[in-house]
């Protein structure tokens, strides 16, 4: 007999607990496999999709900090726009995408940067942009302030704020009409979020596709695992310190124009642009 979190569930203080989409069994069979299974092609892939192990968080920093790099260089060399959708968490890319512009001398003069998230109440409201727990400060702390005279001009970088979120598809739109291309660089959460669209969210919508419409939500109510892994990674287990909303957005806004597995090749050719070896 099997003795673990499925078969205790029942009448335990978790059960309802987790996100009702969840089919913990089939998480459980997904976990169970090999770490080497995990690059095996599935047929549900995007055929551009192409996943990079990392040995260890280190190497996922900088590799992850080289391809932002490279993005940016690439469409700087073409004279593009360029559109980023960013987290806050993971950060230790930041200062690696940092090092390699600046050693190779590329202006974010042609840089739109749009956080995915900030800290709010339920009305929306969120800290001062220098608040030491605020994702603004965070941003121009890890990326935009080293950058330095090669920064991402001001009215370029956008911020989760309730009067700034929902412009962000607005102004997505009307670059991307220019011929940016549009890249998120997002890590996944605890409770399986990307930003803070929560799982839990899928339940107010009838359909797969009304709820990749979402553009943004104000005011979102996280769940207890998301506040929980920020209590942990971000507050030094001070749980007190988490707020439980947050602006976030939405599947819309986060969908690229295209994957980025040219850079990502690009910079296994090359970690100089300009090199001949780069597509």
């Amino acid at each position: 007999m099997a003795m673990n979190l499925m078969s205790t569930l029942k009448g335990s203080l978790l059960e309802g607990f987790f996100p009702a989409g969840w089919d913990l069994d089939a998480l459980d069979k997904i976990c169970s496999r090999p770490p080497e299974a995990i690059t095996k092609r599935e047929p549900w892939w995007n055929k551009r999709f192409e996943p990079v192990p990392c040995e260890t968080l280190a190497d996922f920093d900088t590799m992850m900090g080289h391809e932002i790099a490279m993005e940016i260089a690439m469409a700087r060399k073409a004279k593009k726009p360029l559109i980023f959708i960013l987290p806050v968490g993971p950060m230790g890319m930041y200062r690696w995408a940092v090092y390699f512009l600046k050693e190779w001398g590329v202006s974010c003069k042609h840089v739109h940067g749009f956080n995915m998230d900030e800290w709010s109440d339920g009305k929306g409201n969120t800290l001062p942009a220098k608040n030491p727990g605020a994702f603004q400060n965070a941003m121009e702390d890890a990326f935009y302030g080293p950058l330095g005279k090669l920064t991402v001009p001001k009215n370029q970088r956008h911020f989760a704020t309730k009067a700034a979120l929902p412009k962000y598809g607005q102004q997505i739109g009307a670059l991307k009409k220019r011929g940016a291309r549009l890249v998120t660089v997002f890590g996944i959460g605890r409770v399986c979020h990307i930003a803070f669209w929560e799982p839990h969210f899928a339940a107010e919508f009838k359909s797969v596709r009304e709820w990749k419409a979402q553009e943004y939500r104000v005011g979102a109510m996280l769940h207890p695992l998301t506040i929980e892994q920020n209590a942990i990674t971000s507050f030094k287990s001070r749980t007190t310190l988490v707020p439980t909303r947050a602006n976030t957005v939405g599947p819309e806004p986060e969908m690229p124009t295209a994957s980025a597995p040219s850079a990502r090749r690009a910079s296994r050719a090359s970690s100089k642009p300009g090199s001949s070896s780069r597509r």
